[in-house]
């Protein structure tokens, strides 16, 4: 019984380390696109809301 619920608790905290690991590499990734954008003068500035929007949705795909 007791070893149960460590094990739980241990995947527990390994989905939440992944999560966690995943939304870093969304900012880092969304960080270096807008890198990217910023030289090409055609495009425009990405703003926080999509910025948001793209990490949330990212979050809830992975979730499902």
């Amino acid at each position: 019984m007791m070893m149960t619920i460590i094990i739980t608790i241990i995947i527990i905290i390994i989905i939440i380390i992944i999560i966690i690991i995943i939304i870093i590499i969304t900012i880092l990734g969304i960080s270096f696109m807008q890198g990217i954008y910023t030289y090409i003068p055609e495009t425009n500035h990405v703003a926080r809301e999509h910025r948001v929007a793209a990490i949330l949705v990212l979050l809830f795909m992975v979730l499902i």
